[in-house]
């Protein structure tokens, strides 16, 4: 480091040729010397803020000392941070890259640091100058930095640069008024300091008072009813809302004992959980009936050392309104076991009646069946008509068979959702496209398009339970798109961390499901508002769809709409060993 006193310092070979030497400043330097140490003192007994003081010394020093820039920093003992308070000449700002230095961090925080002063007349090469550039671009040659010392305690860094060399005599100036800037910023926060304790104390005090105050305010604006008692049982306050509860005014029972001025206390909740607050020091709460009142009581008893503060209020209106939420709970509970047997009622019905029905439908199945063979075997010179008749009545019936099925899943589902079916490793692609293969063969008004991004789809299932859930899914498609058009059925698969599900999608084209009815379209026996007059339904399809979907540990999720068609997606879990 450089220093005005070094013999081989720049410092020592640029003093100002108006200096004769070190110790004899010219008369101009003297008068400039003296009004510096004149404005300084002026700021320093002045100033009533700490920036305020040290913003006027640093313009003196740019005035007297024609400094292209001066600064001051003070330190934050809490943070150890030097914190910008003044700058003035080429730069008057506050804030920037070096408003905040830390202890020991570049020049400044070097000389807090060492709590010595960093001098040069030679700031280009100095090293601790490290925006060589900017020094070069703005003609720097000098660089004055004094800590800011009290009791050797730093308080900040006073630093100003030149663009001329500094005398010794300029320097032995500064060092001189370093110490006094010291002695202003470190009066400054004890000031500071002394006046926020002071109004700290004052503040205290009025937080004292007014919280006395709020106390009893409160006590006498708070919804409960309260009174304290000391540890003699004696009653010491008694809010105002406290007198209509007890029937009693609060000067008849101050100085006096709770039990002897309600003796029938004396056996309730009262006097035991009163008893067990004060002696063991604890928060007690509870609801106690009073005969003599005739009144329903909630009541929180907060003990002390002197005593018990005890909070309470009327909860007649409460115990009403649960005792006649338990009677509504009772007759809901009551209707829901008639609704449990209603409904067991209405799927036994289901399930006779569609016994019922599937007994002529399989005999009607049968006998189209042997009229197809024996049509096969007689010689007609134009049977379609015929044959197509009875294809259709087969059709028919198979629609029908499935419809019953449906509302038989149905039925048995509701009943016991947990029913047990036949599981089996199936692998789902080859059903797919088989259900494809039979509706494409019924269909010829729509274009069944299948994707398969996979190979496989293995499953732990039930092979007619998920036929039927495709079979479902697809008439769907082909039914409520009746104007024909392409349908996509795309099998995938999905990763979701340690499980890989099969996804299987059926986009149609048809009349789509308006927006707000998407999220009660799986609701059994529910349709949508475009389709009910115009396309023949059950709404048991989707319904059985989910259920079957469950059981298997899938789900399905749906994307429509309307006038554009839909998009049904099933997610189920592959076997393990598939994982990918």
């Amino acid at each position: 480091m450089n220093t005005a006193n070094s013999e081989d310092s720049p410092l020592a070979a640029s003093h100002s040729s108006q200096e004769s030497s070190l110790h004899e400043p010219t008369v101009e330097t003297r008068l400039r010397l003296a009004g510096l140490m004149k404005d300084v003192g002026l700021a320093l007994i002045q100033s009533e803020h700490l920036q305020d003081m040290a913003q006027r010394c640093t313009e003196a020093f740019v005035h007297y000392f024609d400094a292209a820039f001066a600064r001051i920093w003070v330190l934050n003992q809490a943070t150890e941070i030097l914190e910008l308070q003044a700058s003035s000449g080429l730069y008057t700002h506050l804030d920037g890259p070096h408003s905040r230095i830390p202890v020991g961090m570049f020049k400044i925080g070097k000389i807090a640091a060492e709590r010595k002063p960093h001098l040069t007349n030679a700031v280009i090469g100095d090293p601790r100058v490290s925006d060589q550039a900017w020094a070069r671009q703005e003609g720097m040659v000098a660089f004055a930095g004094y800590p800011l010392l009290v009791d050797d305690q730093v308080v900040g860094v006073m630093a100003m640069f030149a663009r001329h060399h500094l005398s010794a005599s300029v320097l032995e100036a500064m060092a001189s008024t370093a110490n006094a800037v010291a002695v202003g910023i470190d009066r400054k926060r004890w000031e500071l300091e002394r006046l926020h304790l002071l109004e700290t104390a004052e503040k205290a005090r009025a937080d004292a008072e007014r919280e006395k105050q709020r106390a009893t305010d409160i006590l006498e604006r708070i919804s409960d009813a309260f009174f304290a008692l000391d540890r003699n049982w004696i009653f010491t306050y008694l809010n105002k809302k406290s007198e209509p509860l007890l029937q009693r005014r609060r000067e008849e029972l101050l100085g006096h004992n709770i039990w002897e001025e309600f003796p029938d206390a004396v056996g309730l909740s009262f006097y035991t959980h009163y008893h067990l607050a004060l002696e063991q020091q604890i928060n007690i709460n509870f609801e106690e009936f009073y005969p003599p009142l005739n009144t329903w009581f909630e009541v929180h008893a907060h003990p002390a050392p002197d005593g018990l503060s005890v909070y309470f209020h009327n909860i007649n209106d409460r115990k009403a309104m649960e005792q006649e939420r338990e009677r509504l709970f009772q007759i809901e509970q009551e209707t829901r076991s008639q609704a449990q047997i209603a409904l067991a009622i209405r799927n036994r019905f289901l399930t006779s009646i569609s016994h019922d029905l599937k007994t002529p439908l399989t005999t009607m199945k049968v006998n189209v069946q042997l009229a197809q063979r024996q049509l096969a075997r007689v010689p007609i010179t134009d049977p379609n008509p015929l044959s197509k008749r009875l294809g259709a009545i087969e059709g028919a019936t198979k629609k029908m068979t499935g419809m019953i099925e449906d509302l038989l899943d149905l039925a048995r589902n509701q009943t016991d959702p947990a029913i047990d079916h036949v599981f089996q490793s199936l692998d789902l692609l080859p059903l797919v496209h088989q259900v494809v293969g039979e509706f494409q063969d019924t269909s010829k008004r729509h274009q069944i398009l299948i994707i398969d991004k996979v190979d496989t789809l293995p499953i732990n299932g039930n092979p007619a339970r998920m036929d039927r859930v495709l079979s479902n899914l697809l008439s769907n498609a082909i039914k409520y798109s009746p104007q024909g058009g392409q349908i996509i059925v795309e099998s995938d698969r999905q990763a979701d961390g340690e499980t890989c599900w099969g996804i299987i999608s059926i986009q149609d084209q048809g009349i789509g499901i308006p927006h707000a009815e998407i999220p009660s379209i799986f609701q059994p026996f529910q349709r949508a508002s475009n389709v009910i007059d115009s396309i023949q339904g059950t709404g048991i399809g989707l319904a059985s769809v989910v259920q079957v979907l469950e059981q298997h540990g899938g789900s399905i999720s749906i994307q429509s709409e309307e006038g554009k068609g839909s998009t049904f997606t099933i997610r189920l879990p592959l076997l393990l060993e598939t994982a990918i």
